[in-house]
């Protein structure tokens, strides 16, 4: 498909260069991972804590008396309502002005279906030399498959999942089916070699240390098996004779010959260290070959959950999930013992995925959440050059949810609210409204525009859906219990707010926010000595944290 590149000028070049080499190196997951409250689907009264007789907001109620205490004092949450007023003004101004809105789908694209788009030779020729560089370094290491059966060609069945008709791209191209996820019945791997993969990984990671694709606590550890040669030399045939054709023999858009490994990854999920999980994320490859290495009995949970269905998918030992890689999917962490895969993230010699390489570029430059719930987001390393990458990468790919998502925390982080809201619809008309994380995302967004409502909506959507497996469901819960909070606060629902304000602070009193959030509901509700009780308590947290910086 044709791309345009003209955003990008040739004085950027040199540092695309080392971003698509360092982009390259990671498996692209923006770890968006939202929020959402562990409660039952339903209209709002049935997300809202049930009444306890011993509650705060109940007793307030019961005792309501005239306010006499100024709410603009002292609750804390305040500082956060003038902020959310400041920037809602900000956004006002920068929303006023006259056509498409930055990042938008008219911005986005082209004016005319069908207009051609104007190449520049100079980022196409880095992004077709990057992929030759990758076939190349490719099959130095693995060798190349013939398009010919062997003796070793798997000859098991798949069991396979349709999705809809432009799920990952415009036709589902260039994969020429819509069965997008498979399963196969067979082992590809004999107990034998699943089990010399494992002990090859655990001796180098006890003489060399694991990996970690993701520089965060409790996500999974890894060995990339170009550094260990002996299982490099194992792997080699296994992918020439019987892992590659079979990939191709699923989807016949792509000949085995064509087909390289990108990535060889053997990935450790394990209960005791707390290694344990990979976020929700697209893979850096066309497609993505999982195969266990570890028997069932080995461990307890774990899994592959994929958006499109909600359902965590498994393989006993020697059997794999093969599945497009632009397919959003997590990996559950195990409740106990070790699970060991083998994950294979495939290119073709024959398809340069320009979208991907730019997304790459686009996701290794720009804004990042800074926390699960995404409000506070991170600074880019160079967000206009990103930004400019990621439309480059949406008009070659505009069905891309994860650019989409990508885009929308630029947004954010340029504190253009109404380009982000909108970017974040995107991911959440893409997904089918599935996408979880875009949905509590869009949701704040509306909040701070002051569209109340519609963040109401959007998030009881998001809390009817919940949040995709991991080890940090009940954070995630509490951080949208807060959100739904202040939207409630802004709808001037006190009590409701105040009840599930009540089930934080319950949860988790070092919540200073939650806290501080509570103490104004109480002072609207007329209770000044509950109010009182959680400006202290307020007070009390924020000691600490003063201390530390003195």
């Amino acid at each position: 498909m044709a791309w345009s590149i003209g955003e990008i000028g040739s004085a950027d070049l040199p540092f695309v260069v080392k971003c698509l080499d360092l982009a390259g190196r990671m498996a692209l997951a923006l770890a968006l991972y939202a929020s959402s409250l562990a409660l039952l689907p339903g209209p709002l009264g049935a997300l809202v804590p049930a009444r306890r007789t011993g509650s705060l907001v109940m007793a307030a109620k019961r005792t309501r008396a005239p306010n006499r205490i100024d709410p603009a004092k002292g609750f804390g949450v305040q500082a956060e309502q003038r902020r959310r007023e400041a920037v809602t003004r900000k956004r006002a101004r920068a929303a006023s002005t006259d056509g498409p809105q930055a990042g938008s789908r008219e911005e986005v694209l082209p004016a005319r279906a069908g207009q051609a788009q104007q190449t520049d030779s100079g980022l196409d020729a880095l992004v077709c030399r990057q992929h030759e560089e990758n076939c190349v370094a490719a099959v130095a290491l693995y060798g190349m498959s013939s398009d010919m059966p062997s003796e070793a060609t798997y000859t098991g069945g798949w069991e396979e999942w349709v999705l809809p008709a432009d799920t990952v791209s415009p036709g589902n191209a260039p994969y020429a089916t819509n069965s997008l996820l498979l399963r196969s019945t067979g082992q590809l791997l004999s107990d034998d070699e699943a089990q010399a993969l494992v002990r090859m990984a655990d001796a180098h990671g006890a003489s060399c240390g694991w990996d970690q694709r993701y520089p965060i606590d409790g996500y999974t550890h890894e060995v990339n098996v170009r550094d260990m040669p002996d299982a490099a030399a194992v792997l080699g045939p296994l992918l020439r004779e019987r892992l590659l054709p079979a990939a191709a023999a699923a989807f016949p858009a792509f000949r085995p010959s064509s087909l390289r490994v990108y990535d060889a990854l053997i990935v450790q999920y394990n209960a005791e260290t707390g290694h344990n999980c990979l976020p929700v994320h697209q893979d850096f490859a066309q497609l993505t070959l999982n195969i266990a290495l570890s028997a069932s009995s080995d461990y307890t949970g774990g899994g592959t959950w994929f958006q499109h269905f909600g359902d965590v998918m498994r393989a006993e030992r020697g059997r794999g999930l093969l599945h497009a890689g632009r397919l959003p999917h997590c990996g559950v962490p195990v409740d106990t013992g070790v699970r060991y895969q083998l994950v294979l993230f495939l290119i073709s010699a024959d398809h340069i995925d320009t979208a991907a390489r730019l997304k790459a570029v686009g996701a290794a430059l720009g804004a990042k959440a800074a926390d699960p719930g995404g409000r506070a987001t991170g600074t880019p390393v160079d967000e206009p050059l990103s930004t400019r990458a990621l439309r480059l990468s949406l008009r070659a790919n505009p069905r891309d949810a994860e650019a989409w998502a990508q885009l929308a925390h630029n947004s954010r982080w340029r504190g253009d609210g109404k380009a982000a809201a909108h970017e974040f619809a995107q991911v959440v008309e893409l997904s089918g409204r599935r996408d979880f994380a875009a949905l509590c995302n869009l949701g704040w967004e509306q909040h701070m525009l002051g569209k109340d409502e519609d963040a109401l909506k959007i998030l009881t959507d998001a809390l009817a859906i919940g949040p995709p497996p991991g080890p940090s469901t009940t954070a995630l819960e509490l951080n949208a219990q807060h959100t739904l909070a202040l939207v409630l606060i802004g709808l001037r629902r006190h009590e409701d707010a105040g009840l599930i304000l009540e089930n934080i602070v319950n949860a988790d009193e070092k919540r200073a926010e939650s806290w501080a959030a509570l103490g104004l509901c109480m002072a609207q509700l007329g209770a000044e000595a509950a109010a009182m009780v959680c400006q202290k308590r307020v007070i009390a947290l924020a000691a600490p944290a003063r201390e530390g910086q003195g």
